[in-house]
């Protein structure tokens, strides 16, 4: 049932950002903003990188949710791909970014973390298209826990930086065998029929992910290239406090393709889901929009100091933008299904 599913994700959703907000306080204050807008930049620059793998999986989420295709050949292409494409991947990051950034540190943070973080993402995607998605989200709870508590200790420690990477990377690494176990299929080799299958919408949705990415990453890669480093760090505070913002929506929006594309397939009626969705994305947007208007400098330099004052209006902003992500996301899932 769609919304026992979406409960279920919904209270995986409030606990990721309880543990994120609370670990991002700590890093955040400690680090201060240049730093920890860094290390951002670069985790939106591997991001640029895991898409041709993510977007292969989400290839892969769309055909397992159609009765007549063999889920377990889908899930063996993931691991293929993964491999095949993490192999050209680790040389050509470095490389480019090399090539276009004068810092040291980003040629060596984005091959390191894109490995690892695209086949987590890659597995809770497959996951996220089975009947019980909401364990997606329990999914992201485990490795947000993970990571915050590694990165805290790395960090305290004197790692710094490098103490964030350590935590993101061994975080997804250890998530990844509870992803595979709950996706509950053994992979087997893909026939060729089945990797055309999935490439014809690969085609797709791997442009469609660089676009995607572009949207909501690009923004703190120019801020560090063409302002500062710190502009960054502040523009990610804001971003953890606008989050809460999309929770509905964002659970709404996982199990809403694959639940679409399965009755679809089977030739159900599927429109009354996406008035639903639609109907309950911006519950939460909306409020938070209005009161990031009338509290959002006090909001951040009572939790993150007076250091990241400059962040106030970048909270206005992004939860203006929310607003507009909670009734597009649902929408852009439904295409995706059809």
């Amino acid at each position: 049932d769609l919304g026992f599913q979406v409960g279920i994700g919904f209270a995986g959703e409030v606990a990721t950002a309880v543990v994120g907000v609370i670990g991002s306080i700590i890093l955040a204050r400690t680090l201060g903003p240049s730093s920890y807008g860094l290390f951002y930049i670069g985790l939106a620059i591997a991001d640029f990188f895991e898409n041709p793998i993510t977007g292969w999986a989400e290839a892969c989420k769309k055909r397992i949710t159609e009765s007549e295709f063999d889920s377990r050949e889908a899930v063996g292409s993931v691991i293929v791909v993964t491999l095949a494409l993490s192999g050209g991947g680790i040389p050509t990051a470095y490389l480019l970014i090399s090539a276009l950034s004068q810092n040291d540190l980003l040629p060596l943070m984005v091959p390191i973390l894109f490995v690892p973080l695209s086949l987590y993402w890659s597995l809770k995607t497959i996951l996220s298209g089975k009947h019980n998605f909401s364990l997606s989200m329990w999914a992201k709870v485990i490795r947000t826990l993970l990571k915050v508590i590694l990165q805290i200790l790395f960090v305290l420690v004197g790692l710094e930086i490098w103490g964030m990477v350590a935590g993101t990377v061994i975080s997804a690494i250890i998530t990844v065998p509870v992803l595979y176990h709950w996706i509950n299929l053994r992979p087997s080799i893909p026939s060729r029929d089945s990797l055309v299958s999935i490439a014809e919408f690969a085609k797709w949705s791997v442009p469609n992910g660089f676009v995607g990415t572009g949207l909501s990453k690009m923004d703190i890669i120019l801020l560090g290239w063409l302002v500062t480093a710190s502009s960054a760090g502040n523009y990610r505070v804001a971003l953890t406090l606008s989050m809460p913002a999309v929770f509905i929506s964002s659970v709404i929006s996982t199990g809403l393709m694959g639940r679409v594309s399965n009755r679809k397939s089977r030739g159900l009626e599927w429109v009354s889901d996406i008035n639903n969705a639609l109907s309950f994305s911006s519950i939460l947007s909306i409020p938070i929009f209005f009161g990031s208007i009338a509290l959002g400098d006090l909001i951040v330099t009572t939790i993150y100091t007076g250091q990241y004052s400059g962040a106030g209006l970048f909270l206005v902003v992004l939860t203006l933008y929310q607003v507009l992500v909670t009734q597009t996301t649902s929408l852009s899932s439904v295409i995706q299904a059809l």
